[in-house]
């Protein structure tokens, strides 16, 4: 594993959970949902109330920082707002087939909750292990990922630095196009 990656992986849970706003990890802005159930997962320290369509909706606090909730959402377009003493966050999520500047967002995992891979530590919400890894292996086979991947496991060992493990609108939930991913290690040629 790249040491420089896996350093960055390390300081940025934490400085996510220390920002003053909210921040929406699922779904992402602008997002196309189907018409059903949506996982809302938000950062967020202190008092928080979540809106929707400007509505406060019931959450749960599943540790310190982290708030979320199973939402039922009509067809049509919303707009979902974190709220805390220091600001608010927005989004808008469309439910539907198609609409136009929205893209289809792919929830993550789909059958996991959050204490699959997070556990309070101190206090504070972390990672359940340092690596993700094992915890992604159990549904994701590692003899397919050779046939994916141009590494294996022993580069490429921690799944999250190229793959948003709450949901993501692009290709096989990837942070940015493959293209661009592989010149965080390999730089510009």
């Amino acid at each position: 594993m790249n040491s420089r990656l896996l350093a960055l992986a390390a300081l940025w849970w934490p400085l996510a959970l220390a920002q003053e706003r909210p921040l929406f990890y699922a779904p992402l802005d602008k997002s196309m949902i189907a018409p059903g159930t949506l996982r809302v997962v938000v950062s967020s320290m202190g008092e928080t109330t979540l809106l929707l369509d400007g509505k406060v909706v019931k959450t749960d606090a599943p540790a310190p920082g982290v708030m979320r909730a199973d939402l039922t959402l009509p067809a049509g377009a919303h707009e979902l707002v974190a709220r805390n003493g220091a600001g608010e966050s927005k989004i808008r999520v469309f439910a539907g087939r198609q609409q136009a500047g929205f893209e289809p967002f792919k929830q993550h995992p789909p059958t996991a909750t959050c204490e699959t891979c997070h556990a309070v530590k101190q206090g504070e919400w972390a990672l359940r292990r340092a690596s993700l890894a094992p915890i992604c292996a159990a549904c994701h086979p590692q003899d397919r990922f050779a046939k994916v991947h141009t590494h294996g496991t022993d580069l490429l060992a921690e799944c999250q630095a190229c793959h948003m493990p709450h949901g993501s609108q692009a290709a096989k939930l990837l942070k940015q196009p493959k293209e661009i991913g592989c010149k965080q290690c390999h730089g510009q040629q």
